[in-house]
């Protein structure tokens, strides 16, 4: 074998193992975003129905996903049993519904333990809540 041909094969080698790796941590990605789905949906089988007002609202203008923005919701929610109360979560909410998220607006939600899940399918509970 002659140099050309040791440098052609490293060279189909590496690109192999380079597709085969972005492959499988794409594989991967999707196998936690799959979990991640099957929980949510878990959660809110078993979830209570409640209501809640927006008391405020902070956007995350640096979200990653253009079609969604990261809120940082203060809601005010009546729950079906007990005293209402005041709670902050991080929605992921569809671009073209803001408006439907302003201070005051009533959103149906679910109650899945300390989590408020937003029950209305422009939004999604994002899996990092602050602390």
């Amino acid at each position: 074998m002659d140099f050309s041909t040791v440098i052609i094969l490293v060279a189909a080698a590496v690109i192999v193992v380079g597709v085969f790796t972005v492959l499988i941590s794409l594989r991967i990605r999707v196998a936690k975003a799959a979990r991640r789905i099957r929980t949510q949906r878990q959660a809110a089988k078993t979830a209570l129905w409640a209501s809640a007002v927006v008391a405020d609202m902070q956007g995350d203008e640096a979200s990653g996903n253009a079609a969604k923005a990261r809120l940082t919701l203060t809601l005010d929610v009546s729950p079906p049993r007990g005293e209402p109360y005041q709670a902050t979560a991080v929605w992921l909410v569809d671009r073209s519904a803001l408006h439907l998220m302003a201070p005051g607006s009533h959103v149906p939600v679910k109650l899945a333990g300390a989590k408020i899940l937003p029950a209305v399918h422009w939004a999604s509970y994002a899996s990092r809540q602050p602390k």
